[in-house]
Order: structure tokens, then C-alpha cells, then sequence
């Protein structure tokens, strides 16, 4: 007995929905990045009026050395993207909004905020919790297009620095892993 097969009409549409639902997806992303570029443009030149800092800030310059106490919180938390400050090592590719600098950004900028238009769930991210802020390990582009979608939180896996004074401890006591 010969399995049962979609009508080639039914696959021939279903291949047509996925391709436009792929170019709506698409246009969306271009329309984010574009949106994002032009005020990030803006951002910089006020900046530079200002003498104000636009740069990422980088986690190596607040606190060298610091990771030696680290731990990882359990599961995947939700942090508030407003209290994303700086980056480990990608401070070059983006401002401080998380806006790319550079057009070689474009393409994986692109995919991923079409992955998100098509509903599709992205990874959570990886941040380090210092003093001041959280900083980006893995996921700049990630927190790029949530903030270009309006997103006000993005799920993450945690690193907190035994600098920020956990479960009571004093500021630079070492935390158990």
C-alpha cells in the first residue's frame, strides 16, 4: 500500500505561504534595521555636540580580574534590557542603544530580526551582572532587535560577579560556584 500524499496544489500553496510569510518577515527586518541605523546616526552626532559617550561601555575596563568569583544563576532570568550597560568584547560593532556600527553587522542583524518576525523563539542570551549593570556576553544582536521591537526585557542566562555583593556577602567575597 502507497502512503498517503498531499495534493500537489496543497504543498504547491503551502510553499507559496512559507515563501511570502519569509519576504514579510524580511521587509519587516529591513524596515527595523533602517530605523535603527538612522536614529543611531542621530545618537552620534548629538553625542559628538555634546562631547557625550556613545560607545559600548566594556566590562574588562570596570573590573579586570573580577570573574574569578563568579557564579551562574539557575534557569533562564528576565532582565530588563534598560539595565543591559555595556558588552564583553563587541564594543566595536555596537553604540551604546545596542545600534550596529558597521555594515558587516547587516546580514545576521537581518536574520535574526526576521526569525523574530516569523515567531520563531531565539535563544536566551548571556550576560555578566556586575555593579552597575548587566554586559553582554553572547547575544548583541539578540538584544539589538528586541530593542528595535520595543521589547523591555530579554531572557537570559546570568553570570553574577562576586564584585556585586550576592546573597549578602560583602562586595569582592568570593561566591561558591
Amino acid at each position: 500500500m502507497l502512503p498517503l500524499r498531499e495534493p500537489s496544489s496543497y504543498r504547491h500553496n503551502r510553499a507559496v505561504a512559507r515563501r511570502e510569510l519569509n519576504e514579510r518577515a524580511h521587509l519587516e527586518a529591513c524596515y527595523h534595521y533602517k530605523r535603527i541605523c538612522q536614529q543611531a546616526i542621530l545618537r552620534r552626532l548629538w553625542a559628538v555636540l555634546t562631547r557625550a559617550p556613545w560607545g559600548l561601555r566594556q566590562l574588562a575596563d570596570l573590573s579586570p580580574g573580577a570573574s574569578l568569583g563568579a557564579r551562574r544563576l539557575p534557569g533562564v532570568q528576565h532582565v530588563p534590557i534598560a539595565s543591559i550597560v555595556g558588552t564583553d568584547n563587541r564594543a566595536h560593532d555596537f553604540d551604546r542603544t545596542f545600534a550596529p556600527l558597521h555594515a558587516h553587522i547587516r546580514e545576521r542583524w537581518l536574520s535574526v530580526a526576521a526569525a523574530r518576525a516569523q515567531g520563531r523563539p531565539l535563544p536566551p542570551v548571556e550576560l555578566v551582572q556586575a555593579a552597575d549593570g548587566y554586559y553582554v556576553v553572547d547575544g548583541h544582536h539578540r538584544i539589538s532587535v528586541a530593542l528595535a521591537y520595543g521589547d523591555q526585557e530579554v531572557k537570559a542566562y546570568v553570570v553574577v560577579y562576586a564584585d556585586v555583593g550576592v546573597s549578602g556577602l560583602p562586595a569582592g567575597a568570593l561566591v561558591p560556584a
